[in-house]
């Protein structure tokens, strides 16, 4: 969070007013107004913030019969600390630490000085609780972070359009949320918020898209920079067959020394592998089944297949010797040469994720540094793998510009 950003938003939420001795009872003898001179100053450390507050007062007091006016400017050093209970409700604890004089207050009768700087210090002291209890208050009734939290995070792109067509769609469960303290960092207020939750990606035309609700943080002391994301993810076999006939169907490969064209394709499932049946015509006219189990190469990653069983069928005379030749060698070669790299995938996916404004002033930034997929399963239906996604999930906030219905 940019320090001027909150100091803004800070300076609009700490009342003008800090204290009016009408509002204290006990005070019968003396008039004090206490208010807001100047800007706010913020830092921040162990889930607090710090803030240096210019206040000006202004006193009067009946001595005699003189009615003695006094004014002065005093800095308030002040600490609030923040905890976030259940429901995302706010709860602030705003204290006074220690206070320096700017201008010091100066008040005579004739020639005898009245001690107005102890006077003024006894009674904005003796009820500094109304001064920190009007700030808390301020605070705890302006902002709802549930509302903050749980309608932004659903403004993330659901689904992601990856480059080989089809839609990502992602779901996760509310988990647990963990936070580390606040702590300042080349003109920024920084902490570390952690999620553990269950996750799922779904590659599909259709989804029904469920609303995402994250719970309060717990706070700990210090929490990975880097985080882990391990996702159960599936794609049924009929949207598998819709994305495989898009990127091949009537359009021309070279295979073997030969061109082809694939005129028919169906991705289904057998005994736990997966099963391709297609037709083709040019240097190779016939029927083709290939039988393979995908895999994923973490060095290269690349998805390809293994355990590669092909069966070709040529329709004449030229298609039965080429199917003849290459019945022995066609599974090596489907194994090197029938891969496709993520990279492009995931540098998009870096791309869209860099800088995402998910609500005015707020951005989200997500970098994925590695990945690996595994335990693929093939069902009657659908093919089963877990992802593991390892990378820096940043949330900036250059602006608190907090709209009408999140300010309660």
């Amino acid at each position: 969070m940019d320090v001027e950003a909150f100091e803004n938003f800070v300076n609009e939420q700490i009342p003008e007013v800090l204290f009016d001795s009408k509002d204290a009872p006990q005070m019968e003898n003396i008039t004090v107004l206490a208010k807001k001179w100047g800007k706010i100053r913020v830092r921040a450390k162990d889930n607090a913030y710090f803030y240096l507050v210019p206040v000006q007062i202004h006193v009067e007091k009946n001595v005699a019969v003189t009615n003695v006016k006094a004014d002065c400017i005093i800095i308030l050093g002040m600490k609030t600390q923040f905890l976030i209970g259940e429901n995302w409700e706010l709860k602030t604890k705003t204290e006074i630490e220690k206070y320096e004089w700017k201008e010091k207050p100066v008040a005579k009768v004739g020639i005898i000085p009245l001690p107005v700087e102890s006077i003024i210090l006894d009674n904005l002291m003796g009820n500094k609780d109304l001064i920190t209890g009007s700030i808390d208050r301020q605070i705890q009734e302006k902002i709802n972070f549930s509302r903050i939290i749980n309608e932004n995070i659903n403004r993330i792109p659901n689904p992601v359009l990856p480059p080989f067509g089809g839609k990502i769609w992602w779901r996760l469960s509310p988990g647990q949320t963990y936070m580390d303290p606040l702590r300042m960092d080349q003109g920024r207020i920084k902490f570390n918020l952690g999620l553990k939750t269950d996750a799922e990606l779904f590659i599909a035309e259709n989804f029904d898209k469920q609303p995402l609700q994250i719970n309060p943080p717990e706070v700990i002391a210090e929490l990975d920079k880097l985080s882990q994301l391990h996702v159960k993810s599936e794609i049924s076999l009929a949207d598998l067959n819709s994305m495989v006939n898009a990127q091949v169907l009537n359009k021309e490969f070279a295979a073997a020394g030969q061109k082809l064209m694939v005129k028919e394709l169906k991705v289904s499932s057998e005994n736990g592998a997966l099963v391709v049946q297609g037709e083709t015509k040019g240097g190779f006219s016939g029927d083709a089944y290939l039988k393979a189990i995908p895999a994923f190469d973490n060095t290269t990653k690349e998805l390809f297949v293994k355990d590669v069983k092909l069966k070709l069928n040529g329709s004449d005379f030229l298609s039965k010797g080429i199917a003849m030749v290459l019945q022995n060698k066609a599974g090596d070669m489907i194994e090197k040469g029938l891969r496709y790299s993520l990279k492009e995938v995931v540098g998009k996916l870096n791309e869209e994720m860099n800088s995402i404004e998910i609500h005015p002033g707020i951005f989200l930034r997500t970098h994925v540094t590695d990945y690996t997929l595994t335990n693929f399963e093939i069902g009657t239906d659908k093919v089963l793998f877990s992802v593991l996604i390892e990378g820096v999930l940043a949330l900036q906030i250059k602006q608190l510009n907090l709209p009408e219905g999140i300010i309660t």
